[in-house]
């Protein structure tokens, strides 16, 4: 038999600033022949060294591994089926019937073959898959970027390879995952539960919190002390780490102490301060923890209440100061759990700065992805 060579070199993939999509050609295999038998061949390089491209091929073989779309055959078992055959990685496998005949040899129905070089701080990838029955090349994928050699390992393998097993599912005819997120983390071998809001969700938040307000101009006042604030906020996911709210919120302050104007009230129990506001803003899911950082950009007014006990009228509450604190930034760090794909709950820490008002506390969620 004669014997063919490849290059001991194995795919690298760039940061994916450009990721060209995969163009599917349909073919006949139906789902009930999954997974597929597939073999990763080393890739032709340039100005990429040995270690460093096996590294990043070996991460692509455990990613394609995981899916139930792939069978990969591992590189080990891949030399030994081949040198049996008097076949040895030593040189580059250059032509697509080089990789029908591997892949013949290995059993395999696909193999993953390519390209790779780079061109000052550019990378430039080209990768197909090859159907070992038809000889056709059935996917292919392009990317040109800047990055290093660590970010390609950690990040655009992954990349990669979710668009490799989604263009295959779509060949297939298979339905894709309801959650990309999921599929992502399972892939990265995550097992714990995963979930972020998919679309239109509401958000509760409620817990204690402290309250200064200084709203001076004519007069100042300064109410410190804890209380309570309750958020309801609307949201729209634009990308699986990313959504957009609105939030409405209040606040309520039981203080300790009120300066006003001439006058120093003890307020611990018969005054009260009240924030009520809207913002807009963002939340950044960091996956796959279901942490979570919001920043929020609005605008509020506030109230200061005086709250007695009439001998005749009973219970009663007045208003004796309010206006506007003007714009303001509201910052939280969070974290969530996910009871079912539409009930969640969360802790978070959260600070408020307004032009005269600063509020600091923490709260519990409550979230309704619907």
């Amino acid at each position: 038999m004669t014997s063919t060579s490849f290059l001991r070199r194995s795919l690298l993939l760039p940061l994916t600033l450009t990721f060209g999509l995969l163009t599917p050609v349909r073919g006949s295999a139906q789902s009930s022949n999954l997974p597929l038998m597939v073999g990763v061949i080393d890739f032709e390089v340039n100005q990429v060294s040995d270690s460093d491209a096996r590294t990043i091929a070996e991460r692509l073989r455990i990613y394609l591994g995981r899916s139930e779309v792939f069978q990969v055959l591992e590189r080990r078992q891949m030399e030994e089926i081949l040198r049996e055959q008097g076949f040895q990685l030593s040189g580059a496998c250059d032509t697509d019937e080089c990789v029908v005949q591997v892949g013949r040899i290995l059993g395999a129905r696909k193999m993953v073959a390519g390209s790779v070089s780079k061109v000052g701080k550019v990378y430039s990838l080209q990768i197909r898959i090859v159907d070992i029955e038809t000889a056709r090349i059935e996917e292919t994928a392009y990317a040109d970027t800047k990055g290093n050699i660590e970010k390609v390992l950690t990040g655009a393998t992954l990349k990669a390879a979710l668009n490799l097993i989604r263009a295959v599912r779509v060949n297939l005819g298979i339905k894709q995952p309801s959650d990309p997120i999921e599929e992502e983390m399972r892939l990265m071998g995550y097992l714990g539960p995963i979930r972020v809001p998919d679309g239109m969700y509401l958000k509760v938040n409620g817990g204690p919190v402290t309250l200064d307000i200084i709203p001076g101009d004519t007069y100042e006042a300064d109410i410190s002390g804890g209380g309570g604030g309750i958020d309801v906020a609307f949201g729209f996911v634009i990308s699986p780490r990313l959504s957009v709210l609105a939030e409405f919120s209040g606040v309520t302050c039981f203080g300790t102490e009120l300066d006003y104007g001439d006058h120093v009230v003890q307020t611990s129990q018969d005054t009260t301060a009240n924030i009520y506001g809207a913002m807009l803003g963002f939340n950044f899911y960091l996956i796959p923890r279901s942490l979570y950082v919001s920043a929020l950009v609005g605008f509020s007014g506030w109230e200061l209440e005086r709250h007695w006990n009439d001998p005749t009228s009973g219970y009663m509450s007045e208003g004796f100061a309010r206006g506007n604190t003007g714009v303001g930034v509201q910052l939280i760090l969070g974290k969530e759990w996910w009871f079912s794909r539409k009930i969640g709950a969360g802790v978070a820490v959260r600070g408020l700065r307004y032009t005269n008002t600063t509020s600091y506390g923490l709260q519990a969620t409550f979230l309704w992805d619907f």
